[in-house]
């Protein structure tokens, strides 16, 4: 495609959007919004101003952890990072979230507190929809799929989790960022 004087100009992943249905998809995707816990994103305001490592801490924590995540080894898809509190889980996770994002690898985050009883982060409840909303912000042609599956069953929010995840495909969000776009 070629615009007439253009200069300076990039266009990066262009998706094409069916506006029969546009009015729908956008209240189903408000919907998931709402029970969403925006806060929760490595990047949000409410987590500000966040832990993190500070520079040349923790690096073999760190690095252990980003091997891990360019590992294409489909056996190795969970990593559990443990340890006592005040051990520098939270700014260790916030640390590798903010490299994925640099590298542009980050589809979701979520960051769990305790003391966040009002948002809905010391829960799970809101943890799918979170994921999904942001999968759907980052992966373009998951949004579709995600819409659909809101469209499809009303009450789907407010199923378990197990079912919101195999719903939503949440459970193999692997299966989203590889399908086809049409």
């Amino acid at each position: 495609m070629a615009f007439r004087n253009a200069k300076y100009m990039h266009i990066e992943k262009l998706y094409a959007v069916d506006k029969s249905r546009s009015g729908e998809s956008v209240a189903e995707w408000e919907r998931l919004a709402n029970a969403s816990c925006l806060g929760a994103s490595h990047q949000s305001e409410e987590r500000y101003d966040a832990p993190k490592c500070h520079p040349d801490t923790r690096a073999a924590a760190i690095n252990d952890i980003m091997s891990w995540v360019d590992s294409k080894d489909p056996d190795k898809r969970i990593m559990w990072l443990h340890g006592p509190a005040g051990a520098g889980k939270s700014a260790i996770a916030q640390t590798v979230a903010e490299l994925c994002f640099m590298k542009e690898i980050l589809v979701a985050s979520f960051f769990f507190s305790r003391t966040a009883t009002e948002t809905g982060r010391d829960n799970g409840t809101k943890l799918v929809p979170t994921i999904a909303h942001q999968l759907g912000n980052t992966v373009g042609h998951a949004k579709e799929i995600i819409i659909n599956e809101l469209e499809r069953d009303d009450a789907l929010l407010s199923h378990s989790m197990e079912v919101q995840m195999e719903n939503i495909r949440i459970r193999n969000p692997f299966e989203l960022s590889h399908c086809k776009q049409t």
